[in-house]
């Protein structure tokens, strides 16, 4: 006697699970790139605690800036810290004064901030990708850009 898995009735689910797991491999692939370059990231912020260079230091100080200035935000103190930096645009520094609302004022959230643009940059080259060939070119846009 042959076992057959049963269609329709309680062996199915087995099958059912097969399937989708088939139909999201690439979901699951993008989340497991997704996972590495975030623990990678997260390993070489705490082994690595020389800060070399003064673009680091300058974004956490200009946060901090942007911190408070926006301890109550009013037009005048959203029109302010807009035009605070003539260098940098302030989405990434107001980024940081939100992740510092939510967890705390540290050098470890504000370095987390990276994270955030890190899994958008790696999803959106993603989407780019399967738009342009398939979810093949899709994962290979996603690893190119990890890399």
């Amino acid at each position: 006697m042959v076992w057959r898995p049963v269609r329709n009735g309680c062996g199915s689910g087995l099958s059912n699970a097969g399937q989708f797991l088939r139909s999201h491999v690439h979901m699951l692939l993008l989340m497991a790139l997704v996972a590495t370059q975030l623990a990678i990231n997260s390993s070489w912020l705490h082994t690595n605690v020389n800060v070399i260079g003064w673009d680091r230091p300058r974004h956490l100080i200009e946060s901090l800036v942007y911190n408070d200035l926006l301890q109550k935000i009013s037009p005048a103190s959203l029109f302010e810290a807009w035009t605070y930096s003539g260098y940098y645009p302030p989405l990434f520094h107001f980024s940081m004064v939100a992740f510092y609302k939510l967890f705390g004022v540290s050098m470890d959230v504000a370095a987390a901030v990276n994270a955030l643009y890190l899994v958008l940059l790696l999803v959106s080259a993603y989407g780019i990708g399967r738009e342009i060939g398939g979810k093949g070119v899709g994962l290979l846009a996603a690893f190119i850009a990890s890399t």
